[in-house]
């Protein structure tokens, strides 16, 4: 986290996350950008601050950290009494884009999508405005996994949703949440599931379906991959 402050004589501080894998960074209150939950302690090469505000919600905490009454710091002449040790290693940078292998999981969930459907002598069409709309409740369920106290609000999800089917049209939805980018693998879990099963194998009158894939990279080369297939048609079977 990284915070400055406007230089007035009562200095309003905003901050920024950044991270150190890929080298990006967002405005603190864009929780769903970063997915901090919370910021409970902070350091830079000064001291160690901890927070001691009522809230240490992401999108409300103050980043002052010269306010004694939100940040405790620590001593620092014990700090210096820390003995030095050599550096722990540094954890693996593993050079990843994001944005990439979406675009590519995507592209090849699709091919493996197509030939499974052709193997049941199913027609397949892509609806590319539906998959636009996972990309929002995507992102709420990485929030919940990281945090679990965090309420998924779904409610534009599914009003975009509806609009976008129209009348006399059904929808079906699975989500998936995996640590890799194997098309094989995720649809071998797809398929093993009902609802899954019935999406990617849906055979009604006027039938689209729709893959969005987020990914949310870590140190280490560890990821979380959510995937989101869906299909709207009308209740009529071919």
């Amino acid at each position: 986290v990284s915070a400055t402050s406007d230089r007035t004589p009562a200095p309003v501080y905003t901050a920024r996350v950044w991270d150190p894998v890929a080298g990006t960074n967002c405005d603190l209150l864009d929780v769903e950008g970063h997915g901090l939950a919370t910021v409970d302690c902070a350091f830079n090469h000064v001291s160690v601050f901890a927070n001691s505000q009522q809230s240490s919600k992401a999108d409300s905490v103050s980043v002052d950290f010269d306010d004694e009454a939100r940040w405790k710091a620590m001593n620092t002449m014990k700090l210096r009494m820390v003995p030095r040790q050599s550096p722990t290693p540094p954890l693996l940078w593993v050079p990843l884009r994001a944005r990439v292998l979406e675009t590519e999981l995507e592209q090849r969930l699709k091919t493996a999508i197509v030939a499974h459907r052709d193997s049941l002598s199913a027609p397949t069409l892509w609806d590319d405005g539906l998959a636009a709309l996972f990309s929002q409740a995507l992102a709420k369920y990485e929030a919940a996994r990281r945090d679990p106290s965090v309420t998924t609000d779904l409610t534009l999800f599914s009003e975009g949703v509806k609009g976008r089917l129209g009348d006399g049209r059904t929808f079906k939805g699975f989500p998936l949440n995996v640590t890799h980018t194997s098309e094989a693998r995720v649809l071998a879990a797809v398929l093993g599931s009902a609802t899954g099963k019935a999406v990617v194998e849906a055979q009604h009158e006027e039938t689209y379906l729709a893959v969005r894939v987020r990914v949310t990279l870590f140190p280490e080369g560890v990821m979380s991959v959510w995937v989101m297939l869906g299909a709207r048609f009308r209740n009529r079977m071919l």
